[in-house]
């Protein structure tokens, strides 16, 4: 399969497809990591460079400093980079924060009458 990174989906459709592309069970594993530095013990730095040794990709690794910066972190993250695995670290705000963003985005994607869209794999 070819891969076009950073390509931006622009009508409803083409971003459903590109979200139902990525989380294909073919795939293989793309992991993606919403880092929030100022949840309790994820300010330190030395978790984020830990963390971002195993991601071949920084792109892949999106700092989010406030609530509202997390839609967007993860659209990036699922119609962009087409990660179908989302790492969250972070404290409990930051895990109900993408969570919610989460069903908003695959509510965006839905199409009336079709199946309802399969979450990516996710962990905290």
């Amino acid at each position: 399969m070819t891969t076009h990174h950073h390509i931006h989906p622009t009508t409803p459709r083409q971003r459903r497809e590109r979200y139902l592309e990525a989380i294909d069970p073919a795939q293989p594993i793309r992991l993606g990591l919403i880092h929030n530095p100022r949840a309790g013990r994820a300010h330190r730095w030395v978790d984020r460079v830990r963390l971002s040794r195993i991601l071949p990709e920084n792109g892949r690794i999106m700092t989010t400093r406030h609530e509202t910066e997390v839609p967007v972190a993860l659209e990036r993250l699922l119609l962009e980079e087409q990660v179908n695995v989302i790492a969250i670290h972070g404290g409990d705000g930051t895990i109900h924060t993408t969570l919610n963003a989460l069903w908003e985005l695959l509510d965006k994607l839905q199409v009336p009458g079709q199946p309802l869209l399969p979450l990516p794999s996710i962990i905290f």
